[in-house]
C-alpha cells in the first residue's frame, strides 16, 4: 500500500504544481470547429558582466603586488516560441490534434510520450524523496557522516535524490503544454492534411453475412448420418 500511496502523493503534488501549464486531457470529440495552432513569442533582456582581461601590479621597486580583472557589462536577449494545438477556441492535447486530423500513427506517438513522462515523474520523485530520507537519515541517527557506514548511506541517498531529480524534471517537461514529441511544423502539416478541420471519422464496419441457419445444417448431417 505505502508506494500506490506515495505515487498518488507525487502524482497530486504535480498535478498542483503546474496544473495550469499541463497538457489537457485527451479523449475530445470533433466539434466541426478548425484545428489550429496558437502561439507566442517573447523576447526579454538580461544585462551580464563578462571578464575582459586582468592587470598586473607592481610597486615604483619592481615588486609584485597582485593583479585586477576587468569587467565589461554585456546585454544579452532570450528569445522563447510557445505553441499549443486548438479545436475552434479550446486548447487540446497533441494526442488530440493528431488524432483529429487523422494521423493515428502520430497520435499514439504523443500519447506514449506523455504516459512515459508521467511515469518518468512520478518513478523520480518517489526515488527522489527515498533518496532524500537515505541521505537525512545519518545524522538524525546519529551516525558519523565521517564514517565508512554512515559516508556510503549519505553519498548512496545523495545520488539517489540527484538520479531521482533529474528524472523527475525530464517526465515534468514531458507533462507539460510546451512539452511536445513533435514540432511546430510537423503539427502545422498534419492540420493542412487534414483541410484544417477534423477528419470524418471512418464508416462503420458493414455486418457480415449470417452463415447459413443451424436448422439445415443440423437437418442435412442428420440425414448422412
Amino acid at each position: 500500500m505505502m508506494p500506490k500511496t506515495t505515487s498518488s502523493l507525487v502524482l497530486a503534488v504535480l498535478l498542483a504544481s503546474g496544473c495550469a501549464g499541463m497538457q489537457p486531457k485527451s479523449g475530445v470529440a470533433p466539434t466541426g470547429e478548425p484545428l489550429s495552432l496558437s502561439s507566442q513569442s517573447s523576447t526579454h533582456k538580461e544585462t551580464v558582466s563578462e571578464k575582459v582581461g586582468e592587470s598586473d601590479h607592481y610597486d615604483a621597486d619592481g615588486n609584485y603586488l597582485g593583479s585586477s580583472e576587468q569587467y565589461q557589462d554585456r546585454t544579452v536577449t532570450h528569445s522563447s516560441f510557445h505553441w499549443h494545438p486548438e479545436q475552434g477556441n479550446t486548447p487540446i492535447s497533441d494526442e488530440d490534434l493528431f488524432r483529429l486530423a487523422g494521423d493515428t500513427a502520430r497520435a499514439d506517438q504523443a500519447r506514449r510520450y506523455r504516459r512515459r513522462g508521467t511515469a518518468m515523474a512520478v518513478g523520480g520523485g518517489i526515488v527522489a524523496l527515498a533518496g532524500t530520507g537515505l541521505a537525512l537519515a545519518v545524522p538524525i541517527a546519529g551516525q558519523d557522516v565521517s564514517g565508512t557506514q554512515g559516508l556510503g548511506m549519505y553519498i548512496g541517498g545523495a545520488t539517489l535524490a540527484g538520479v531521482g531529480g533529474l528524472s523527475f524534471a525530464l517526465g515534468f517537461k514531458r507533462m507539460r503544454a510546451d512539452g511536445h514529441p513533435f514540432s511546430y511544423g510537423e503539427a502545422q502539416q498534419a492540420i493542412d492534411a487534414a483541410g484544417g478541420k477534423a477528419a470524418p471519422p471512418p464508416p462503420p464496419m458493414a455486418a457480415l453475412p449470417r452463415p447459413a441457419g443451424r436448422s439445415v445444417m443440423v437437418g442435412l448431417l442428420s440425414r448422412r448420418f
